[in-house]
């Protein structure tokens, strides 16, 4: 029987990145979230640079793609995510 709070989703060297879908992960430098999910680095910065979807601001984006649980969050993607938080936090505080 799976474990109470649901099956655990693992990932590998082989399973494909679910942002670009078209590369496993073990072609090209993949990091770790703080929730455990593995997505390629490049994939990663790319959807924080795309931001949101469309004319309406909305901050999903910054969410885990895979589990939408925790805040995407990495040392590497600091850069990045500094001014998106900063404009997050602006929004929220009006």
């Amino acid at each position: 029987a799976p474990p109470a709070d649901g099956p655990k989703l693992t990932q590998d060297h082989e399973d494909f990145c679910v942002i670009c879908w078209s590369e496993p992960l073990g072609v090209a430098p993949t990091i770790r979230l703080k929730c455990g999910h593995l997505f390629h680095f490049e994939c990663t910065q790319s959807l924080l640079r795309a931001k949101w979807p469309g004319a309406r601001i909305t901050f999903n984006f910054l969410l885990c793609p895979i589990c939408k649980k925790q805040q995407i969050c990495h040392p590497s993607l600091e850069d990045e995510l500094a001014p998106l938080l900063e404009l997050y936090e602006d929004v929220r505080r009006k």
